[in-house]
């Protein structure tokens, strides 16, 4: 069961969006889902004891004093839940980030869009089985893909691993392009010669600079600009 919350103050919209989702769902899924709809913030907050699996958050609300950054806030203060923001403007794209949102549910909004955000949710919740593996002498050690913040290059000869749960750096013997080839391409992506960059996680790029989550950051080289943001459109959008 998929317990969802939708946020919107235009009424035909979120009437809309709740069809599909039941739709997408229930006759092209193995899952059932039940449904909450609130038109402002305000009646969010009213009944925040329930937490959700999914939140659609419009951004921009006319009837109310919140946007849905400050309804995002105050999810990411106090549940795991996964956040779409739903908006007509993806420029808030940069400024929500720090969110980390799931993905951007572009308006107008169809059942195209629903059907494919809805998927790729599941096989987001499915990849977290994903694992890479690397060399450790004569063993073999496995990693889970969505604990990797970042990759970077030592010396042309190891390999330094940044984890996102803040867990000491591991160090193993490989090529970036080798290990670049068994991570999923739709959620990793080159940010240099020497740095793999797991999506979720990116914070901001500003001036040829790359910022992740955590704070670290590197350098996003001319060469590879164009297609890591490229692939990070792709990957919110």
């Amino acid at each position: 069961m998929l317990h969802i919350a939708i946020c919107e103050d235009e009424r035909n919209l979120s009437i809309l969006l709740e069809n599909l989702l039941y739709k997408v769902i229930e006759e092209d899924t193995d899952y059932q889902c039940e449904i909450d709809v609130f038109n402002r913030p305000e009646d969010f907050f009213e009944h925040r004891e329930k937490l959700y699996d999914l939140y659609f958050l419009d951004i921009e609300f006319s009837n109310s004093r919140y946007n849905g950054l400050d309804i995002a806030r105050f999810i990411t203060d106090d549940d795991n839940g996964t956040i779409i923001f739903v908006s007509s403007h993806p420029g808030y794209s940069i400024e929500s980030i720090k969110y980390k949102p799931f993905r951007y549910l572009l308006k107008p909004i169809d059942e195209t869009k629903v059907h494919a955000l809805i998927h790729e949710f599941i096989r987001e919740n499915q990849d977290k089985k994903l694992y890479i593996r690397f060399k450790s002498g004569r063993d073999n050690v496995y990693i889970n893909c969505q604990r990797i913040l970042c990759i970077s290059n030592e010396d042309n000869r190891r390999l330094r691993i940044h984890f996102a749960d803040g867990s000491d750096d591991e160090i193993y013997y490989g090529k970036t392009g080798e290990v670049e080839a068994q991570l999923p391409s739709y959620s990793f992506a080159r940010a240099n010669k020497g740095l793999i960059v797991n999506l979720r996680y990116v914070s901001s790029i500003n001036k040829g600079e790359i910022t992740l989550t955590n704070g670290f950051s590197d350098t996003l080289s001319r060469g590879r600009k164009k297609s890591f943001e490229e692939a990070l459109h792709r990957f919110l959008f």
